[in-house]
């Protein structure tokens, strides 16, 4: 077969469909050597993806989510003749007719009221118009719907009954041997270069509204006010800052925390490792979830999760993780003080994670995906 793989997500900047689409195509190569395929990233993508003969990267000057991809990539597509278009993200040229899978990691645009706000108003109709229209045109044309979790594929069947009967859940996969070693020199370089204090909890993602921010810092000013024990516990936070985050920032200011909240913008892949390995315990209470990829990394890294009980995170942590309403401030302040302070739990965890990361393979995950393109296409 000859195979379209939209994964303009490689543009550069991290994302979580980004690091999904690399790995992805990473394991794909060393999976299928039958099929042909033709790979589009954007012109900011610099890296060099470790593929095979049977691999050609090619790039596409728009961004993912844009008009671009709605009206002109269709053309660029068909140049390909393609037997089938297999799009990394939810949306997908009007003009290509042929056989279409999509992978969609939820449905935030949708679910989110707050997913298009702190812009103009009529800028923000104008994106949720986009955002309607352009999902469940995708949901219609595709012949398949991949999505990362059980939790997604209930979300369509809600929202999208008609289509419910195309929706393949294939978990996504985790590199949990690249990330279960990290060199004292690596973590002692890396404490140094940030400045990272001796003991914190980390957050890594973006500040979008599903992720809770306020109410998570809130939740940690509350929690080492209350407890002594907390005194010296700081949180580190690894953000792509966007419209939404000067909220989160002018919080911490009036809360006092300033001293004990670090923010970090960019870090390379070994540094990531460095900063799982050095923290306390991995701080996501966020909502909406898709998946939950930081979880599988923390586990991976033997730190233990505090997590929401919300969307998916629960499927995909299992019981290895510590579960929260994401809404109470109070049960967050409580979880973290216990994740930070009770041995016993801490090791339980850390062991449950070991186990829980067994039904994560990036092998499995694209031998699935081979099998519905040989079988379904």
């Amino acid at each position: 077969m000859r195979i379209v793989i939209d994964a303009r997500y490689l543009n550069g900047e991290y994302s979580g469909i980004a690091e999904y689409s690399e790995a992805f195509l990473t394991h794909l190569a060393k999976v299928d050597g039958r099929n042909d395929y033709t790979v589009f990233v954007h012109p900011n993508y610099r890296q060099s993806l470790p593929l095979e003969k049977n691999f050609t990267v090619k790039t596409f000057d728009g961004r993912p989510i844009s008009l671009a991809t709605i009206f002109r990539f269709g053309k660029v597509v068909a140049r390909e003749r393609p037997d089938l278009l297999h799009s990394l993200f939810p949306l997908t040229p009007i003009t290509y007719r042929g056989p279409l899978l999509v992978t969609m990691y939820d449905l935030q645009a949708l679910m989110v009221p707050e997913f298009t706000g702190n812009r103009p108003a009529i800028v923000r109709m104008a994106y949720d118009w986009f955002y309607w229209w352009t999902y469940p045109a995708t949901i219609r044309r595709a012949r398949y719907i991949l999505t990362i979790s059980e939790t997604t594929r209930r979300d369509i069947e809600r929202m999208f009954p008609r289509y419910a009967d195309r929706t393949i859940v294939v978990h996504s996969g985790i590199n949990a041997d690249e990330l279960a070693h990290c060199p004292p020199a690596l973590l002692e370089r890396t404490r140094e270069r940030f400045h990272l204090p001796d003991r914190y909890i980390l957050y890594i993602g973006s500040t979008r509204p599903n992720k809770n921010l306020p109410t998570m810092v809130r939740a940690f000013a509350a929690a080492t006010r209350e407890h002594p024990e907390l005194a010296d516990l700081h949180l580190v936070m690894v953000v792509s800052p966007d419209r939404f985050f000067p909220e989160s920032k002018k919080l911490i200011q009036t809360l006092r925390i300033g001293e004990r909240v670090q923010i970090h913008r960019s870090i390379t892949d070994e540094e990531k490792k460095a900063f799982y390995h050095g923290s306390r315990a991995l701080y996501l209470v966020t909502k909406f979830e898709g998946f939950g990829l930081p979880m599988l990394e923390a586990q991976a890294c033997s730190i233990p999760v505090l997590a929401a009980d919300h969307a998916a995170l629960p499927e995909t942590g299992g019981n290895a993780v510590l579960l929260v309403d994401p809404d109470d401030p109070n049960a967050i302040a409580e979880g973290l003080w216990r994740i930070a302070t009770d041995e016993a739990l801490r090791q339980s965890l850390i062991e449950k994670g070991r186990q829980n990361l067994k039904r994560f393979s990036w092998d499995d995950t694209v031998r699935t995906v081979v099998q519905i393109y040989s079988h379904l296409f």
